[in-house]
């Protein structure tokens, strides 16, 4: 492990080896956590049409998910997995989940129901929901130093907007 890459992946792995039976390589890792970027990119995709976009046609969904999937390094990084590939991969990984988790929340309180439009307090789950987004966040934090900025950024962001609404 080398400091600039990070320790989380490391960790996480360090987690699961004593119950695997074999050996793990940077290309499980690779694809595992590659895989699950993808799935992130497509719930992210179909939360934004369902909440912003919902008379967007199927196709050009289908499409956007289709380029999500290309456009990105997977092709390279599937073709030659390296350590430097897991911290790569699994600081974007840690970043979507989070991210996906603040649009989840903002996307129902930006549409909450006119009876519920009230009530601006934050709900223990929602609470639960930014603590877990605060870990994910801090995993990028520990998987690729260089993303600190980006981290820094989307949480003042994400605190700048629940101030502006008085939902603290």
């Amino acid at each position: 492990f080398y400091l600039y890459w990070g320790p989380v992946p490391g960790l996480i792995l360090s987690i699961f080896k004593p119950v695997l039976p074999n050996e793990i390589g940077d290309e499980y890792l690779v694809f595992v956590i590659l895989s699950s970027i993808f799935i992130l990119e497509v719930l992210i995709i179909l939360k934004l049409r369902g909440a912003f976009f919902p008379d967007i046609p199927t196709w050009i969904i289908s499409v956007s998910i289709l380029l999500a999937g290309l456009t990105t390094p997977y092709a390279w990084m599937f073709n030659n997995p390296r350590v430097y590939d897991v911290a790569i991969g699994s600081g974007q990984l840690f970043f979507l989940a989070g991210f996906y988790i603040v649009i989840d929340i903002i996307t129902r309180r930006v549409f909450l129901p006119k009876k519920q439009s009230s009530q601006k307090a934050i709900s223990l789950h929602e609470v639960f929901k930014l603590c877990l987004t605060g870990i994910f966040w801090s995993f990028v934090f520990g998987s690729r130093l260089t993303q600190a900025m980006l981290i820094a950024f989307i949480s003042i962001m994400t605190v700048i907007w629940f101030f502006k609404r008085n939902e603290y």
